[in-house]
């Protein structure tokens, strides 16, 4: 009887060690579920953030393209005009010139 009771106290101690072990082994499985899901969500947040990073960086490249496009462009126009002006001024001179000399031939 003794015997017995001891084998049936044991083996409920074994029954118990088992659930503990068990138990702790879920709870090891848990947290490293959750250390790899969050490894994995800081991983793909890197990565958001990098690719948010590069686009702004092309956005920012592109404004910088379209600005210079755009200065390149006034400056073209400025210059142009500034021709044109010259142009202007030199034809107005060479006029002027000749009607000096008209006038004096006629004189």
């Amino acid at each position: 009887e003794l015997h017995t009771r001891a084998e049936k106290d044991w083996n409920q101690g074994q029954d118990a060690l088992r659930r503990s072990q068990e138990n702790q082994l879920a709870a090891l499985h848990a947290e490293l579920t959750q250390h790899s899901l969050t490894s994995v969500d800081l991983t793909l947040r890197l990565i958001e953030r990098e690719e948010l990073h590069t686009r702004a960086e092309k956005d920012w490249n592109q404004g910088q393209d379209a600005l210079r496009r755009s200065q390149e462009n006034q400056l073209a126009a400025l210059h142009a005009e500034l021709t044109q002006h010259s142009l202007t001024s030199v034809d107005l001179t060479l006029r002027l010139i000749e009607r000096e000399e008209l006038h004096t031939r006629a004189e």
